[in-house]
């Protein structure tokens, strides 16, 4: 039966792909919020002036 291996390694596949997606969404999100704060600083930095 070929289709046993086949389908380990389907859904192995899946869940890397689905890890890598995750680790990708936390860096996004690290960098949304990096980004936020700059802004934030740097608008209030221009304000004080």
């Amino acid at each position: 039966m070929p289709s046993i291996p086949l389908a380990g390694k389907a859904t192995s596949y899946v869940s890397s792909q689905l890890r890598l997606r995750g680790s990708r969404l936390k860096r996004n999100n690290r960098k949304y919020f990096f980004t936020q704060r700059t802004v934030n600083l740097w608008n209030s930095l221009l304000g004080m002036l």
